[in-house]
């Protein structure tokens, strides 16, 4: 995982309005990366040299900016019975799961089992984070996994520094959910806006 070079493509796409006959314009943000047969990341894009289509119409791009930001990592671990009956094998992949992130990057890790719990707050401290992961103890219930993530979700939201949010859990969907309709459509909007990326292991 590193800082890679992304580009915002700002985009303005036909919506229909409430009446059918009408149509209205809307703005709108896309992020992709994009390399070379090299590896080398394509950055010198012009606004002609991209073409969007959402749902068949095609949308006019005004504006393409090259960026640098960097990743910020949560990591989700469920702490449930089911995935640390034993915990060891659970430790030893966190362990070297760490172990692969490259030097700078900033990442979290919190439990979920009963409720979500922060076990390490962000840091690029990455031994912090290995000592953290003996802090991970067994709970008898099982993770909430939805608000272990819509937590994540926001926690990315409300960091309005320039990155790019990726969550990882790791372990199960299992537990009650009883979230409400406008808590599920909150997720979905924080995870399009930022341009999330979520990963799930189990």
């Amino acid at each position: 995982m590193r800082r890679f070079l992304s580009i915002a493509v700002v985009i303005v796409g036909a919506l229909w309005a409430i009446e059918p006959h009408l149509i209205a314009q809307k703005p709108g943000q896309l992020f992709i990366s994009l390399v070379g047969a090299d590896g080398t990341p394509v950055g010198d894009l012009q606004a002609g040299d991209v073409s969007v289509t959402e749902d068949g119409v095609e949308c006019k791009t005004v504006k393409v900016d090259p960026i640098n930001w960097p990743i910020k990592l949560q990591v989700l671990v469920d702490n449930g019975k089911a995935n640390t009956n034993p915990i060891n094998p659970l430790r030893d992949g966190l362990t070297a799961l760490f172990n692969q992130i490259p030097d700078g990057v900033e990442m979290s890790l919190y439990t979920t089992a009963p409720q979500p719990r922060a076990i390490v707050k962000p840091t690029t401290d990455k031994q912090q984070l290995l000592k953290g992961i003996g802090l991970i103890a067994p709970d008898s219930g099982v993770g909430a996994f939805f608000d272990a993530l819509s937590e994540a979700a926001s926690r990315a939201d409300k960091d309005k520094t320039p990155h790019f949010p990726v969550i990882l859990m790791v372990g199960s969907d299992l537990g009650q959910v009883n979230a409400q309709d406008r808590d599920f459509r909150k997720l979905q909007e924080n995870i399009l806006t930022h341009a999330m990326t979520l990963h799930t292991s189990s």
